[in-house]
């Protein structure tokens, strides 16, 4: 996923908290949060003696935390675990394996129980199910099913 499909794909999932987001998109919202907070104490920086300014990070602070949430739980589902795993975060501890979950461990490939891949292109079938794959030669090739056999041909002695 793109830097700006993750960002789109924020925002459109602005509060769907079902499904699952992918290591990429979670990395490129944090990048963006980090991008636009960097953005805004340039335009508008605290006066680190009176502790005013700061107005412009404090609106984008409040804008963003649901969608930023949002993306971090459905990266949460898409390791196969509950979005109340942060609240490990909240011990010392805790920080390092929710990073690591967050940040550096792939999604589960295939669907799970939060849903389908997101970097998959196609929807899985379901798993009685068998479809036709094309060969590299163009053909189709029948998978898990007996060729057919012609009625004019039978066995020969």
């Amino acid at each position: 996923m793109s830097f700006g499909d993750a960002i789109k794909s924020g925002f459109n999932n602005y509060v769907n908290f079902n499904g699952r987001a992918s290591r990429s998109e979670y990395n490129y919202w944090v990048l963006f949060i980090i991008l636009l907070s960097i953005f805004a104490l340039i335009l508008d920086p605290i006066d680190i003696y009176t502790g005013e300014g700061g107005m412009l990070s404090n609106i984008l602070s409040l804008a963003l935390i649901l969608p930023g949430v949002a993306v971090m739980i459905r990266r949460f589902h898409d390791i196969n675990k509950s979005g109340w795993n942060y609240f490990w975060s909240l011990t010392i501890i805790g920080v390092f394996p929710v990073l690591y979950w967050l940040v550096f461990k792939a999604g589960d490939s295939g669907s799970n129980s939060y849903g389908v891949d997101p970097l998959s292109n196609s929807s899985p079938l379901p798993s009685d199910q068998s479809e036709d794959i094309p060969s590299s030669t163009g053909e189709l090739e029948s998978s898990d099913e007996p060729e057919s056999i012609d009625e004019n041909e039978s066995e020969k002695p």
